[in-house]
């Protein structure tokens, strides 16, 4: 197999690859590539081979003060690691982890990124923590992202959750992507003239200062 990196987010340090040629093989790597963090997500990298033992600790071995975690995702499937010495503690695991959370939800956020090879993909950036999300569509889909790249978005879907933080990472099966209605700029000037003149010949600022400080 070739592999071409068709996105390269430096924000969230996102890397995105896609197999050049059989796509059952591609297929095929893509499960294993998750099985391998999933493997390093519960410790256990002794059921990995040597040589994919030996390339699986390069990946993670960036976690540091800066890079909090890396995590493995395909479209079906994710794991997350966050600690090299977690992930080869010793391979005798006593418990499994507790899974994602996953439940149907909706995030908002702003779609800036759309890819529809193999498969339509796109990131959507929370307006919450600011963090990316990885969003899937089922196949047919195209039409509901029509005219919504760049704009803010309610996107709704199965979502899986960092159990660490809460924060949303992936959303899967989306049902809906509805365009939210942006402020102008100069908006908050149409609220000029709004506030009476008060009987008691307070200004407008003495009174906003009223309210505010009940």
């Amino acid at each position: 197999m070739r592999w071409v990196i068709t996105e390269l987010e430096a924000g969230s340090a996102i890397m995105t690859a896609r197999g050049i040629g059989d796509p059952t093989a591609a297929a095929s790597v893509s499960s294993a590539y998750v099985r391998v963090g999933k493997a390093l997500e519960g410790g256990d990298p002794s059921s990995l081979a040597e040589p994919v033992r030996r390339e699986a600790r390069e990946i993670v071995s960036v976690i540091d003060g800066g890079v909090e975690a890396v995590r493995f995702e395909t479209a079906e499937s994710d794991a997350t690691v966050r600690s090299l010495e977690e992930a080869f503690a010793s391979g005798d695991v006593s418990e499994a982890p507790a899974p994602q959370p996953v439940a149907y939800g909706g995030v908002t956020g702003r779609v800036q990124t759309l890819s529809s090879r193999g498969g339509l993909r796109f990131t959507l950036y929370d307006t919450l923590f600011d963090r990316a999300v990885s969003c899937y569509l089922a196949e047919g889909q195209e039409e509901i992202m029509r005219d919504v790249w760049g704009r803010t978005a309610v996107v709704e879907g199965l979502v899986t959750r960092d159990r660490a933080t809460g924060r949303a990472q992936v959303i899967r099966g989306v049902r809906g992507v509805t365009v939210v209605r942006e402020a102008e700029p100069d908006a908050y000037l149409a609220s000029r003239g709004l506030l009476r003149r008060d009987p008691a010949g307070r200004s407008p600022e003495e009174v906003v200062r009223e309210l505010r400080s009940a």
